[in-house]
């Protein structure tokens, strides 16, 4: 296929990860930028072996649903010129509305499913919307890119090379936008910055708008984030959902889920700073263990627990991998709910077969990634384990991205009676 050329064609799905899917002669295009049914003109940017990328030129014909994008980098037709797209990766959905954004996830997570976890036709429940699709973000990582002429702060291009530069960001908090226009016009701040250096701008209600070149000091105090179980200390650098609000709906997600199964002990797998422990506990749970691997994070864990009253929970740093066998026989496999919030690789292949010896009565999967959640329930569904509940939690507005939860139980299996608060109220 010739890169100047133009071709046209009808669009015929938005694949998982937010691109468009048009077929020239059998061969796979992906079109960002697009709607299912829309009819485009494009020219191809990349031609691979089993696929071809391309670049949007113009919508000849618009689907229902298409919008006037909020952010001016997002990406649109440009034409034929030689000038490379000026377009952010980031916004998948810009072009969408947001009830359509919603309705592609949706179409997305059950394919996956179904190609990647082996499951035909599955069932899942009406997606969570989020509260707000846009200014939702409490943290932006930007990197910075210097020449002899300019500068460019922002975000990585589609090429994960060239810096995009980035004056605001319509999915970030107003202070964090307000905080990022001051440093840009702050005399002599780009020539504080080296080439590749990260700059990374934090919110969280209590400490306002904060940022730091690299990497926190060690020193510096912890964030303090409200949450629907109280508020939870953060340390500067570590992990916590970007999307305060659409946390707050996954946090209540969970606490349905643990007040139907109503387990005796609960294990939170890569824990962090006890979110999730923490609204066990508030469903009445009184035992419970948390593994993650950075200390920092168990040692705000740990804190959070003393300052929320949870005697009966512990933590500990310890890889996954490495901790999870000891830590489910130390207690019964009929009263255990075990949740598992692993970082977009997934579960290791020590975890799932720790989950497949053990075989706790439930297993509480949240995921940001689509894809190895549905390939670790294909491993799961093999020793044992079935679908109660999936569903997506729409914690990335406008983005490719999505969390989603999915609860497993053993079928057949009988929980031991448990001296939880919850037990008694049976």
């Amino acid at each position: 296929m010739a890169f100047e050329t133009r071709y046209s064609g009808t669009v015929e799905r938005v694949a998982y990860g937010g691109q468009g899917v048009v077929r020239l002669d059998g061969f796979v295009v992906f079109v960002p930028g697009v709607l299912p049914g829309e009819r485009i003109r494009f020219r191809i940017r990349n031609d691979r072996r089993t696929y071809a990328q391309g670049e949007l030129l113009e919508v000849l014909e618009a689907a229902p649903g298409r919008i006037k994008p909020e952010c001016p980098l997002m990406v649109k037709p440009r034409g034929l010129g030689p000038e490379a797209m000026s377009v952010c990766p980031g916004c998948a959905y810009g072009h969408a509305s947001y009830k359509r954004e919603l309705e592609l996830k949706q179409d997305q997570f059950e394919e996956v499913l179904g190609r990647l976890g082996g499951f035909e036709k599955p069932v899942c429940k009406k997606p969570v919307a989020a509260p707000q699709p846009l200014y939702y973000r409490n943290k932006l990582v930007l990197h910075a890119q210097k020449d002899c002429r300019e500068s460019a702060l922002g975000y990585l291009g589609g090429d994960n090379r060239t810096v995009l530069d980035i004056p605001a960001c319509p999915l970030a908090v107003s202070p964090l936008n307000d905080l990022l226009g001051a440093l840009r016009a702050k005399p002599g701040f780009f020539q504080t910055l080296r080439q590749d250096m990260k700059v990374t701008l934090r919110w969280t209600e209590r400490d306002g708008a904060l940022f730091w070149r690299s990497e926190p000091d060690s020193r510096d105090s912890w964030l303090l984030e409200n949450t629907p179980v109280g508020p939870l200390l953060v340390p500067r650098g570590g992990f916590f959902q970007v999307n305060p609000w659409s946390a707050a709906l996954l946090v209540e997600t969970v606490q349905a889920i643990l007040r139907q199964a109503k387990p005796g002990r609960f294990v939170d797998l890569y824990c962090g700073v006890g979110l999730f422990s923490m609204a066990a506990a508030k469903c009445g749970i009184e035992e419970g263990v948390g593994l993650d691997s950075d200390p920092t994070t168990i040692a705000a864990a740990v804190e959070n627990a003393l300052r929320h009253g949870l005697a009966g929970f512990s933590f500990q740093a310890m890889p996954a991998e490495r901790g999870l066998g000891a830590v489910l026989e130390g207690g019964s496999a009929n009263s255990t709910l075990l949740l598992v919030d692993p970082p977009r690789t997934g579960l290791d292949p020590a975890v799932t077969a720790a989950i497949a010896s053990f075989k706790p009565r439930d297993v509480l999967y949240v995921s940001c990634a689509a894809d190895t959640l549905a390939r670790d329930l294909a491993r799961l569904s093999v020793a044992g384990y079935k679908p109660k509940l999936l569903q997506v939690v729409d914690m990335f507005p406008r983005t490719a991205h999505f969390e989603a939860v999915a609860w497993l139980r053993l079928p057949g299996r009988v929980r031991a009676p448990a001296k939880t608060s919850l037990a008694k109220k049976k």
